[in-house]
Order: C-alpha cells, then sequence, then structure tokens
C-alpha cells in the first residue's frame, strides 16, 4: 500500500515556506515554518516580511459541530445574535490578499499623473497623497487621523506616523 504525499498545509515540515496571514501585517504574506506542536501541526512561523516570529493560525481546523439555525445566543447587552452572523463578521474583518491586491491595483489606476512623494515621518500627508515607502514601495494614503496615516501598499494596509498640519 502506498501513501498518498499530505496536501495539509497545518502540516508544512520546519523551514519550508508558508503562505499564511500575518497579524503585524494585517494580510497574508509568505512565511518559514520554525516549530511544530506535539501533534505534528504547525506551531510557531517568521514572517519574511518583518522577520516577526508569531504562533500560526491553523488554516484547517477540524469542524466542529454546527449549531441549529434557530439557537440564539444573547450578548451582556440583552440583543440577540447568532452565532453564525458573529462568525461572518469575523471572517469579513480579516481581508483576503487577493482583494487587498486588487485594491490596491485600484488604487494605482487612480494615481494618475500624481507626484510620488518619499515617505519621512517628519513631513505632513493627506488623504489620496501618494508616497514611496523604502520597505513596503509605493502606496495611497487611505485616512488621516491626527499624526498618523493608513497608506494602502501592495503587501497590505499599514499605519504610519507623519507630521500634524501647520495651524494657520
Amino acid at each position: 500500500m502506498t501513501s498518498k504525499p499530505s496536501t495539509d498545509i497545518d502540516r508544512t515540515p520546519v523551514a519550508k515556506d508558508i503562505w499564511c496571514f500575518s497579524p503585524k501585517e494585517k494580510a497574508f504574506t509568505w512565511h518559514v515554518v520554525i516549530n511544530h506542536d506535539a501533534k505534528g501541526y504547525v506551531d510557531r512561523v517568521q514572517c519574511k516580511v518583518t522577520g516577526q516570529v508569531h504562533k500560526y493560525k491553523r488554516q484547517n481546523k477540524p469542524e466542529a459541530p454546527r449549531a441549529s439555525a434557530s439557537t440564539i445566543v444573547r450578548r451582556a447587552g440583552g440583543a440577540p445574535a447568532s452565532a453564525a452572523a458573529a462568525t461572518k463578521a469575523a471572517s469579513r474583518s480579516i481581508e483576503t490578499s487577493a482583494a487587498l491586491e486588487e485594491s490596491w491595483f485600484a488604487g494605482v489606476k487612480a494615481w494618475g499623473d500624481k507626484i510620488v512623494t518619499s515617505y519621512e515621518p517628519s513631513k505632513f500627508f493627506d488623504k489620496k497623497d501618494v508616497l514611496d515607502h523604502p520597505a513596503f514601495g509605493k502606496g495611497v494614503v487611505q485616512t488621516k487621523r491626527d499624526n498618523k496615516i493608513d497608506v494602502l501598499f501592495k503587501v497590505g494596509l499599514k499605519t504610519l506616523p507623519c507630521a500634524r498640519a501647520k495651524a494657520l
């Protein structure tokens, strides 16, 4: 009897590359498997973008028994919420890398002939400004908050420090 090679991503061998979610990047990036747990599943990984070592979140979790549609979970405030709705909200909060890259390419098209400014924390940036970061490349400012900006790069959404607006 011959055994089929395992295609389970959660059992990727140590020192091999794996595509998984990086909490610091808030996007899917390439990682290197550092070690496994006692059951042989990937336990810790190192991000190839930031170098951060973090716990691996299993992708192929064993299926838990599903609750019936009539099961209602009550929150502390008394408002009913189904378990399925909570799961959908959690899955929507994490963008897939394909959707993120697609929105970045849409931003690239919108840049047009805007001037690309090199990023420095001491410079002032406003919404929809285009900047060039030494580590992340070109990005578009999505939101501006006091002295921070959220910038959409090809690798994902990053929060960066910037100068405050000058008082008039």
